[in-house]
């Protein structure tokens, strides 16, 4: 996408295309196990994820935001 178009889409609030990342590589980024992400799904208090037939991908900027939500500076703060 070229810098005119880029600058379109932003005054009109469309958000850039998203990557998407397996189950293992979520788990790497994250530093937590794919058994940790597969049961995370299972519960639902994991990232959000998407599935296309049997193929989960986590949008690599919603992990991001997830991750960022989990920020803590005292082990007193409660997690959302």
């Amino acid at each position: 996408m070229d810098k005119r178009k880029a600058t379109i889409a932003k005054d009109l609030g469309v958000k850039p295309p998203t990557t998407y990342i397996s189950t293992p590589e979520a788990a790497r980024i994250a530093g937590l196990s794919i058994d940790w992400f597969q049961r995370a799904r299972w519960v639902g208090n994991g990232p959000p994820y998407i599935k296309i037939a049997r193929a989960v991908r986590y949008p690599s900027d919603e992990l991001h935001s997830w991750l960022r939500a989990r920020v803590r500076t005292s082990t007193t703060e409660v997690v959302s």
